[in-house]
């Protein structure tokens, strides 16, 4: 299954302006400027690693034919499934066979086991068996959607003539639509039928056809990505800014990518083998490299070896074929067992660092686990490996020094490929010098002494007590409000995280809430203690802290605390039993961090808190009227329980903080179209069956095609934007749509069809030369209107 994906010039992407969380490259010895990094969730990293597994054979592509069943089910007992276990690994990668039986057990026990296959479905036979639509959906019910995603043909047009694509008797490469034909064929019968309308649908992975890639990202989730490098550093030979440019910045994956160790090889393939040391630091530093550049997940080739040495596809496993591990196997297990958090996803905060020293070719990943430590990779992105003396190259170390503005104890260093999950260094303060090879080390940072202690092996239990929601609602799908530095203000998640437990039995509750469906109880226990939170403030600043609260009994006692660092402690006392705001006012000291405290004294009963904000005193207003235009709650100091949603339209002010939204009333509340223009279908904002607030903009009104546009203006050139919003259609089998254009790059669209409220994001990059863009919400032809609501346009975090 081994092939190039996409003939693109080769180039080293050290910058990329697309996607980067964390991405720190520089090639100057100077140090950073001092400021917050984004950060993002450890468990988002692990759920972003996958690999290559064949489900129903025994060995790679080449002795697939010669595969018997009894074969590959001795393997998958003995090798894969206690292996995957091992591994850690949340996902895996393969072609897939409807018509058998064993195939589906196994897709099922893996399913126990909490790993999702992505099958390959294409209607090819031999290797892919000839699957139609309708028999990719009929096994995606009987082996369970929750199990499962859905990837289109494996590289139709690379493969030799013994495995020409045809489809509706189109054949590739001389008809390509075959292609787009049978991917649109696949997802529609995955998104018409409500059994399987939820499983992700991944594009096929083509090769090179001019018009083999862009016609059929429409009828994908997700784009599809197969990075292999010539035995170099990841990334070394692929241009993934262009590659968007061709292909639009829907969430990617890259579902083939790794390094073969057959180094003595004679079959005659381009790319060179590595030795295994090679090959586990490539391991490592795969994932880790694409993460860094906004790939959601990558899926490396392969698991398992064959048994021919010198056949380069039977030589990409991370386990021999004899059973025993690689170093790259044993690696990549390191890293999971370090960084695994297991739970929801969250908002992670970031942290304020700088660092210092040569950087050149100095990659970096930050990411937070839920307890909030941070996690900080770095590593030498460059080549480790000489072609001609077919050995390793010993690359120098370089000497970095992190420098930390924030309250963090010590870290702890890791080197995963080299030493396991056993520290190599212990480091005290908030400085860290560290060497820094061609292979990650993670710095681990505890934020208090306290926690510090705690970072022992094993390093990561689970979180007890954290769940998914499993129903979730449409305010559990609230976005963060611009402004807030509170994570998960309302609890909407359905989970603490990142709020902290102090012992007193804290818990996300459906009833009684203040606004939207949740609110926290502390006090359950009859005991001392509550819920804190962690936030990195602007350093010698004055900030509100504002929650609405109350008591299960009179007569008690709660409060909520502001803890800056380096600064008195404020708190502020509340005795009522019915739902009210409590307010206090502090200013932070130099460094900026501070510790949020909800906290009951004791006694019987409960406290609840809901909608905690933080913010600066001239965005306090602001915040609360975005909130309340969410939910539809009444807001400020007069604000009572049991109150009436205001019937006035309700215009929050423009927020002069956190992330910029480009568009001015975006949620339509002046009750007005404001500056967008119609295009003769009536358009108008209409006060009825809003998203959020009071109105909302309707579309199609006299039947016809037409709807809205804005030119907005302003822009940066060669910055990444997403347009999101909500949009609804009103009557089933019709259908609008969101565009983005005239921004320097080809259009990108996302279809509405759905009756109920969802939520969309079309995401763009400005051109070089372009600082604007038009956006347009349009009802393609039909008798039912269609609305939209809650509009954002945002710079998308470099």
């Amino acid at each position: 299954m081994k092939l190039t994906f996409l003939a693109l010039p080769p180039a080293l992407t050290a910058l990329l302006a697309v996607g980067l969380p964390t991405l720190l490259v520089s090639s100057s010895s100077r140090p950073a400027a001092a400021a917050p990094q984004a950060a993002q969730g450890a468990n988002a990293f692990v759920n972003s690693i996958g690999v290559a597994v064949p489900i129903q054979s025994a060995v790679p592509d080449a002795a697939r034919s010669v595969a018997n069943e009894a074969l590959v089910a001795a393997r998958w007992e003995k090798i894969f499934f206690p292996r995957l276990q091992e591994l850690g690994v949340r996902f895996i990668r393969s072609d897939i066979d409807t018509h058998n039986l064993a195939s589906e057990a196994r897709i099922k026990r893996l399913g126990a086991m909490g790993v999702v296959t992505q099958g390959i479905f294409d209607p090819r036979g031999t290797n892919w068996t000839g699957h139609t639509p309708a028999q990719a959906v009929a096994m995606l019910k009987r082996v369970g959607p929750h199990n499962m995603l859905v990837e289109g043909p494996n590289e139709p047009d690379l493969h030799n003539p013994n495995y020409a694509f045809v489809f509706n008797g189109k054949a590739v490469p001389d008809d390509p639509s075959g292609i787009r034909d049978y991917q649109k064929a696949l997802y529609q019968a995955i998104k018409t039928d409500p059994a399987t309308k939820n499983v992700r649908v991944v594009m096929s992975s083509v090769g090179h056809l001019p018009k083999g890639g862009e016609d059929i990202i429409e009828f994908a989730d997700v784009l599809n990505g197969h990075f292999y490098t010539p035995g170099t550093a990841p990334g070394s030979r692929h241009d993934l800014k262009k590659w968007r440019q061709t292909f639009g910045l829907k969430p990617l994956f890259v579902t083939e990518t790794g390094d073969h160790t057959a180094v003595y090889k004679t079959d005659g393939l381009w790319q060179p083998g590595l030795t295994e040391d090679v090959q586990a630091k490539n391991t490592v530093r795969i994932p880790f490299y694409w993460f860094s550049q906004g790939v959601q997940r990558t899926y490396i080739f392969n698991f398992s070896d064959g048994p021919d040495p010198f056949n380069s596809q039977h030589n990409f496993g991370m386990v021999r074929f004899d059973n025993t591990p690689k170093p790259g196997f044993t690696a990549l297990k390191n890293v999971i067992v370090l960084l695994k958090d297991p739970g929801p996803d969250f908002p992670a905060q970031p942290l304020d660092y700088s660092l210092a020293g040569d950087q050149t070719n100095v990659m970096s990943v930050l990411l937070q686990k839920r307890d909030g430590r941070h996690y900080l990779a770095l590593w030498q992105n460059i080549n480790s490996f000489d072609p001609q003396g077919l050995k390793m190259v010993e690359n120098p170390t370089k000497t970095i020094t992190v420098a930390v503005n924030a309250p963090v104890a010590g870290a702890n260093v890791y080197a995963p490929t080299t030493n396991g999950t056993t520290a190599i260094q212990a480091i005290k303060g908030k400085t860290f010098v560290v060497e820094v090879p061609d292979h990650p080390v993670i710095l681990e940072m505890a934020l208090t002494p306290q926690q510090l202690a705690k970072v022992t092996k094993p390093l990561l239990a689970q979180v007890p007590g954290v769940r998914a929601p499993t129903a979730p609602t449409g305010m559990a799908a609230l976005r963060p409000i611009a402004g807030n530095e509170v994570a998960n203000y309302g609890f909407e998640t359905g989970a603490l995280q990142p709020w902290n437990d102090f012992g007193t039995e804290s818990k996300v509750v459906s009833e009684p809430v203040y606004g939207g469906t949740r609110a926290v109880e502390i006090g359950a226990g009859d005991g001392k203690g509550g819920v804190n939170i962690g936030v990195a403030l602007k350093p010698s600043t004055k900030y509100v802290l504002r929650a609405t609260t109350k008591l299960s009994q009179p007569g008690q006692s709660a409060r909520i605390t502001a803890a800056p660092s380096g600064m008195p402690r404020v708190n502020e006392t509340f005795s009522h039993t019915d739902y009210a705001p409590v307010t206090v006012e502090f200013t932070t000291g130099t460094d900026g961090s501070t510790q949020i405290f909800f906290w009951k004294d004791g006694g019987q009963g409960s406290a609840f808190g809901d909608n905690f904000i933080l913010t600066t005193p001239d965005q306090l207003k602001s915040v609360e009227a975005a909130i309340a235009a969410q939910e539809l709650k009444p807001v400020g100091l007069n604000a009572v329980s049991k109150v009436e949603a205001p019937t006035a339209p309700l215009v929050a002010p423009p927020v002069t903080g956190g992330t910029k939204n480009f568009l001015a009333d975006g949620g339509f509340e002046s009750g007005a179209l404001g500056a967008w223009q119609d295009f003769g279908t009536g358009s108008k904002a209409v006060k009825e069956d809003a998203q959020g607030g009071a109105y909302v903009a309707q579309i199609g009104v006299n039947g016809g095609k037409g709807g809205i546009s804005l030119q907005v203006t302003g822009l940066t050139p060669n910055t990444a934007y997403e347009w999101r919003g909500f949009a609804k259609i009103e009557r089933a089998g019709e259908q609008a749509r969101v565009t983005a254009k005239d921004f320097g790059g080809k259009d990108a669209t996302i279809l509405i069809k759905t009756t109920d409220y969802a939520p969309f994001v079309v995401p763009f990059m400005t051109g070089p030369n372009t600082s604007g863009a038009r956006l347009i919400f349009w009802r393609d032809a039909g008798t039912g209107a269609a609305w939209g609501d809650d509009f954002e346009l945002l710079a998308v975090a470099q």
